[in-house]
């Protein structure tokens, strides 16, 4: 099961330190992997990540999918994109989706993944179904801890390389398996034996050291 982090609750008039025509929720994502790394990108393009941003004591999912249809549990206030500044002070290029909610009304994200507090503002770094990370931003938010839940042990863990798509870790037990099954395969050829030889003796050499 999924554990629950708190990642702060929306911040009351006075005490944003960003320009605001009032309280509410500023949703940024950025991915951490391929074409769009380090970019922010049209929320509504991740609706799935963000169904896991839980809202208010009930733990109401920010967005949720019903049928085929994705529906957002509070108002879009605006959009992601170009834009005339709401307040001065504000940005003509939303980089983000702003969603009203109510001041004080605290957030908890469902998942695994860490959360970093930080100044009117707080970041939730997590993964996706298929494991590519991303970080999503809370603008126009307070408080909230450090913190992180792990995933279970024996669940399949990510790595990835600058510009590439998550691909599965590799443990060192496989890696010896491809290795042996290379050498044995290798071997026979310069023997000159055939492949289906190769195939009976490498599931002969598992069946003795892997069993």
């Amino acid at each position: 099961m999924a554990g629950l982090i708190p990642a702060g609750y929306i911040a009351r008039p006075g005490e944003d330190i960003f320009p605001t025509t009032g309280a509410h929720l500023d949703v940024r994502v950025i991915p951490q992997f391929g074409k769009d790394k380090g970019k922010k990108i049209n929320p509504r393009n991740i609706r799935s990540l963000l169904q896991n941003v839980l809202i208010g004591e009930n733990k109401t999912p920010l967005v949720q999918q019903q049928g085929e249809n994705w529906n957002w549990n509070f108002p879009v206030t605006s959009e992601y994109g170009q834009r005339a500044a709401p307040v001065a002070g504000a940005s003509t290029f939303h980089q983000g989706l702003d969603i009203g909610i109510g001041g004080g009304t605290p957030i908890t994200y469902k998942g695994y993944g860490s959360y970093e507090p930080g100044e009117g503002l707080g970041t939730i770094t997590t993964t996706d179904a298929q494991g590519n990370p991303y970080q999503i931003q809370l603008l126009h938010t307070r408080g909230g801890k450090k913190a992180a839940v792990a995933a279970p042990q024996g669940q399949p863990q990510m790595q990835t390389q600058p510009g590439t798509q998550a691909q599965p870790k590799i443990s060192e037990q496989d890696q010896y398996r491809d290795y042996a099954k290379l050498a044995l395969f290798q071997n026979l050829l310069n023997q000159q034996s055939q492949p289906t030889i190769a195939d009976q003796l490498i599931n002969e050499f598992y069946s003795t050291a892997f069993s």
